[in-house]
């Protein structure tokens, strides 16, 4: 497997191809591959002003310790954090959430062999797009928090960006001929407008569950119930989700070690619509106006050689 350095780091991750995935649905070896970009990472690096507090909190285990430093800042700092404001009002739910997360990121071995964690300090397309400049405050503690992470528990991460790389160069839908050669029940748990991927995609044994824009970790429970409703065994599923990072986390946990696949794929889908002017999602990585393409398209080329 090809690696790939984060961005503006020295840390390498692997860098899977689509081949990898196909395989193990075809072979129905279950995975949960849940991905972790920026946003998480800057909740937790801006509750500590000394990243050598963390790393002891996170070398120990001290979950709850963490996700208290953050509640506690963002309640601090609340003028700052209104764009990370996904989960109003459910505070006591997203600290659960958020040790949920820790966990997952910290004891994935030993929570189950099927979890894959995935990185990205930016949105996972490199320095093309979604970073700050190389020196901004930002980018070097995204660095320095990854680099604890990856240095105290032993794990082997994936780039979380491969997933919008196999939306650029048109390779998704593999993804989904394979499902339906292999007759998997498809579900998706997302915002409404994921429900255009059934006829897009063509997705035989299509499922929507339908989350909300903000608050949606208060209704997780229903969420998963009616995830449990649509399994059905012996059937094949996989849970395909766009529900935020700690969200993500909460399902891998609660799944991982049964027989349903789980692929967190955020926004990566959204390069579909982005021609879509009837409905959008909020996924402006994907914008035309945003994103210069050749360069984008010559970065995944290039990291792929």
């Amino acid at each position: 497997m090809n690696k790939v350095k984060l961005e503006y780091s020295n840390i390498e991750v692997g860098l899977p191809n689509i081949d990898y995935f196909l395989d193990k649905i075809k072979n129905t070896i279950p995975f949960h591959f849940v991905r972790i970009n920026h946003g998480i990472l800057d909740l937790i690096h801006n509750a500590y002003e000394n990243l050598s507090h963390f790393e002891k909190d996170y070398r120990y285990g001290n979950y709850e310790l963490i996700a208290n430093r953050v509640i506690e800042h963002r309640n601090s700092d609340e003028p700052n954090y209104k764009h990370y404001n996904w989960h109003r009002n459910h505070l006591d739910e997203f600290k659960s959430g958020l040790i949920t997360f820790l966990k997952i990121l910290g004891d994935y071995k030993e929570i189950s062999p099927k979890l894959e964690i995935s990185v990205s300090l930016g949105v996972g397309l490199g320095t093309v797009w979604g970073v700050w400049e190389k020196g901004h405050p930002y980018q070097i503690k995204r660095d320095k928090l990854w680099n604890i992470i990856d240095a105290n528990k032993n794990s082997e991460f994936y780039y979380s960006g491969v997933l919008k790389h196999y939306s650029v160069k048109n390779e998704i839908h593999k993804l989904f001929d394979t499902l339906n050669d292999n007759e998997f029940d498809v579900i998706f748990v997302g915002r409404r407008y994921f429900h255009q991927y059934e006829k897009i995609y063509n997705i035989k044994k299509f499922h929507h569950i339908e989350i909300k824009e903000f608050g949606a970790i208060g209704h997780v429970t229903e969420t998963i119930e009616s995830i449990k409703k649509i399994i059905k065994t012996p059937s094949k599923t996989i849970l395909i989700y766009c529900t935020g990072h700690v969200i993500s986390a909460i399902l891998a946990n609660e799944f991982s070690n049964t027989d349903l696949f789980g692929l967190d794929v955020g926004l990566s889908l959204d390069w579909k619509l982005r021609d879509n002017t009837n409905e959008k999602s909020n996924g402006v990585w994907m914008e035309r106006r945003r994103i210069n393409e050749v360069e984008l398209n010559n970065y995944i080329d290039n990291i792929r050689r």
